[in-house]
């Protein structure tokens, strides 16, 4: 069934862009995993014969929600309510843990906990489950034990393993107890054909299929504007454990005769730019831009013409990346808490950070991993004493102490992130041919206990990760979805933003980040193209640039790289002209903010020129004026800024010329003037084009900034950087 919607945007440099997403086009990377599910825990699970020992009598057991097996009652577990990761994952990790607010508060370490859902299927029929853990599991298909796999530090992959199966028609019963020896715990369920492709025709439901037809589900999870409804489908990409997916949310029945039938009734509606699959009983499509609470009426019929009806409701909130994508400058930060000796004054830094415009900064926070991981994990010897115990030493987890970062950045209006500066050599660590992992698990263990940290104790709004990308083939060791899914559960609005100018190799993702710099340039290097498109999920794209004097890189290889009298990257005038570029092409500078070696001085200079002119370069949007060579133009509410410059980006500016024409400028002009000082400029107009006197005007050496105010709001050039459409 294919679907469609359009957003047209008037924007010369997105024209008229027409972005039609059809569900169809990522048919070939739908999944249906299995999400929702009772599950019933934390048991202790210390050793194997703890792990295989029944505690409720598995081949037998019909779970009903709320009542008690073992002393533990069953409990629905959705972690999609809680949690806006797109991912298949099942987190029990969150489910059970502290870490979540109304948790059953269960210890996790050392631990199991049983998963259970019913399958209907229409026909018996051979299929196989295709499963991925953290860490053991056992597998019950009807009361018949499947298969064991028992793993004490186990990451969990999707897919990681296939177990043949057979249905038999009608209702199944399918069980799973999951171990856990320390940190991350969960796990993916897909029930395949013989072909490895989702099974089609099949209904699930968590409650006991006896009895008169009745709706399961009553409760949704959120939707966020402009981002798809909890599925995750990379266009044109083949479904394979490294590429991030999420499957459309699946309603639930029970009861009466299957297949089930779903509908809408007249007068009801979905929020918009979301749809129903009735035949498979999925929720699809991608929000629109308005939030708001939508409730709806929804249906269900069985085969037998058997109907009832119940209320639910969407809660579509802003997505958490708006004020990212308006915030068009913030930035890293090498110094500080993480490195030794410590350098960096906090209150200056923010001082100065508010001059500059900067929204958000991020602080090194887990300089620990990088220094002294390796020397605990991936020497030459292995470490299978701590591999069989399950146990993360002390001095990996947690984090620096950054509060006198956090405190001085909010109290000057910044929003605090956390830099995770990650290892460069990881393929060291493991080899994707033989599937030998030595230590990396547990390093990806303490990664998780930093995170969750970082999550807790600050709240961060972003966590930039450094390193996090998907080379070698296996950007599925990092295990994305289990690393965002506890900050996500943690602090919902934090971004994550790892170090990759992929969009489909590093998770569910929040922003893009392009790291600029090379070892020879840092001014106007590997200068960012956008997202690639085959994402459905709209990212703002930030671009890390770091003005560094030579002096950084003494006694060091790159000192090689320096060409004869090549300058310090320390021009305040060339970065402002790099920081006025990136915003007016769209994208968000991440210029960072790390001291010594004169960076202080240069970041004043910086601040001086910027802050009187932040009005037409924070919040801003590309404009709607056609491109030309002179500059930029952007615009924020009724007003558009032209600047008026040269850089490296072809832009030559109007040097000698008496006049400067523009357009079009819809809706009537109020008034053009130079900013920030404010000095009136003559301007004629016609046929929405604007011909403005430069008598009198002296270049700025960064930037000549004109202002055109119009009456009303003015047209935007559409939003951020997020693709090259």
């Amino acid at each position: 069934m294919e679907r469609s919607f359009s957003i047209r945007l008037t924007s010369r440099r997105l024209v008229a862009l027409t972005l039609a997403l059809v569900v169809s086009s990522w048919a070939v990377a739908h999944e249906r995993r299995v999400n929702t599910w009772l599950v019933c825990g934390a048991f202790e699970s210390s050793c194997r014969a703890e792990f295989e020992r029944d505690l409720i009598d598995e081949a037998n057991v019909r779970p009903t929600p709320g009542v008690a097996s073992c002393g533990k009652p069953w409990r629905y577990c959705d972690d999609r309510l809680y949690c806006r990761n797109l991912d298949d994952y099942v987190d029990l990790y969150t489910f059970f843990g502290k870490v979540r607010s109304g948790s059953p508060g269960e210890p996790t370490t050392m631990r199991a906990a049983y998963a259970h859902t019913y399958v209907w299927s229409p026909e018996r029929q051979a299929i196989k489950l295709l499963i991925g853990s953290s860490d053991g599991y056992r597998l019950w298909v009807n009361g018949k034990l499947r298969h064991t796999a028992f793993h004490m530090t186990r990451l969990p992959f999707r897919d990681q393993d296939t177990v043949d199966a057979r249905l038999e028609a009608g209702w199944n019963r399918l069980l799973l107890k999951i171990h856990n020896g320390l940190g991350i715990w969960g796990f993916y369920v897909k029930l395949a054909g013989q072909d490895g492709a989702p099974l089609e025709d099949i209904e699930y439901s968590i409650e006991s299929p006896a009895g008169p037809l009745r709706i399961v589900t009553t409760e949704l999870p959120k939707g966020y504007c402009r981002w798809p409804y909890v599925w995750l489908e990379i266009g044109g990409v083949v479904p394979e454990p490294r590429v991030p997916s999420a499957s459309p949310y699946r309603l639930m029945a029970k009861g009466g005769t299957p297949p089930y039938r779903w509908t809408i009734p007249p007068a009801n509606h979905l929020p918009p730019g979301i749809y129903l699959d009735g035949d498979q009983g999925e929720i699809l499509g991608v929000c629109g831009n308005v939030a708001g609470e939508y409730a709806f009426t929804i249906q269900v019929s069985d085969a037998e013409g058997n109907a009832t009806a119940n209320t639910l409701s969407i809660a579509v909130k802003e997505r958490p990346d708006r004020w990212f994508e308006e915030a068009r400058i913030g930035g890293l930060i090498h110094g500080g808490a993480g490195y030794d000796p410590p350098h960096g004054d906090p209150e200056l830094q923010a001082e100065l950070m508010v001059r500059e415009g900067y929204a958000w900064a991020a602080q090194t926070t887990a300089w620990h991993l990088v220094k002294e991981t390796w020397d605990y994990y991936a020497g030459a010897e292995k470490d299978p004493g701590n591999a069989v115990a399950g146990r993360v030493p002390e001095q990996l987890s947690g984090h620096q102490d950054v509060s006198e970062y956090v405190k001085a950045f909010r109290e000057h209006g910044i929003r605090f992130g956390s830099y995770v500066g990650l290892p460069d050599p990881w393929p060291t660590v493991f080899d994707p041919e033989t599937k030998d992992y030595g230590n990396w698990p547990l390093f990806i263990h303490a990664l998780h206990s930093h995170l969750e940290a970082m999550a807790v104790d600050y709240e961060p709004a972003l966590l930039w990760l450094d390193g996090a990308r998907g080379l070698y083939g296996g950007s599925q060791y990092w295990c994305f979805d289990a690393l965002y899914s506890v900050v996500k559960t943690i602090a919902p609005e934090c971004l994550l933003i790892p170090n990759s100018r992929d969009d489909y190799n590093v998770g569910d993702a929040d922003i893009i980040s392009w790291e600029g710099n090379n070892d020879t340039e840092a001014y106007w290097s590997r200068w960012p193209t956008g997202q690639s498109g085959l994402n459905p999920k709209p990212m703002p794209v930030e671009t890390w640039r770091y003005p560094f004097p030579w002096k950084d890189w003494e006694g060091t290889v790159r000192m090689e790289y320096r060409k004869p009298g090549e300058p310090d990257y320390m021009d305040w005038e060339e970065w402002a002209r790099v920081i006025v570029s990136l915003v007016a092409e769209g994208y968000v500078c991440d210029l960072d903010h790390s001291f010594s070696n004169g960076r202080e001085q240069m970041h004043q200079k910086l601040g001086d020129w910027l802050f009187p002119r932040l009005d037409a370069i924070v919040g801003t949007y590309p404009g709607p004026l056609d491109d030309a060579d002179w500059g930029y133009d952007v615009v924020r509410n009724d007003t558009i800024y032209l600047h008026i410059m040269k850089n490296a980006r072809g832009k030559v500016g109007i040097e000698g010329k008496e006049t400067i024409t523009v357009g079009p400028v819809t809706g009537r002009i109020k008034r053009v003037a130079l900013f920030p000082d404010g000095t009136t400029l003559a301007y004629e107009s016609a046929d929405g084009r604007v011909t403005i006197s430069l008598a009198g005007v002296t270049p700025d050496p960064v930037s000549t900034i004109i202002a055109i105010e119009v009456l009303g709001t003015t047209e935007s050039g559409g939003p951020l950087r997020t693709s090259d459409y």
